[in-house]
């Protein structure tokens, strides 16, 4: 099974990811499988450390034996996550991509849009406006706010 790398947002921590962590387990999900990076959400745009994600991910990798991770990230955490996919030797070891509540893209994450990418937003969301993304899979919700997008049971559905 390929292990779930998330990504938390801004002011955020990888506590966000609990109720999904709860949610993937109880479907029979190895807990083993289910990583959440813990970084310095109150970065608000500055630079954030693709270096440290690779590490995390490549520590990943080696204790579960997998070849590749599904990355996901909310709010900044997703621009965290095309920010990181944007690099080749990175995007090599990401099976699949989740943006969730987060910012536009012009198409997929990868450099040339290579990763498979699940976009999911909500129209009530008053932090970021989200948009589809062109040629990637969109799910547009309604009635969650900008936090729920990203810990609901429609996202994780």
């Amino acid at each position: 099974v390929t292990p779930i790398v998330m990504l938390h947002g801004t002011l955020a921590s990888g506590d966000t990811y609990a109720n999904t962590v709860m949610r993937f387990t109880s479907n029979n999900y190895c807990a083993s499988r289910l990583w959440a990076f813990d970084y310095n959400g109150a970065n608000f745009g500055g630079t954030l450390d693709t270096a440290s994600l690779d590490n995390f991910i490549d520590e990943v990798l080696q204790k579960t034996n997998a070849e590749k991770v599904n990355l996901a990230g909310h709010s900044l955490g997703g621009g965290f996550g095309y920010s990181y996919l944007n690099n080749a030797a990175h995007a090599a070891k990401v099976k699949h991509y989740v943006h969730i509540g987060s910012g536009s893209q012009s198409g997929p994450a990868g450099i040339n849009g290579e990763i498979p990418t699940l976009n999911i937003y909500s129209t009530d969301d008053a932090v970021v406006t989200g948009t589809d993304i062109p040629g990637a899979t969109n799910v547009q919700l309604t009635g969650k706010d900008h936090y729920e997008v990203a810990t609901s049971a429609e996202t994780f559905e």
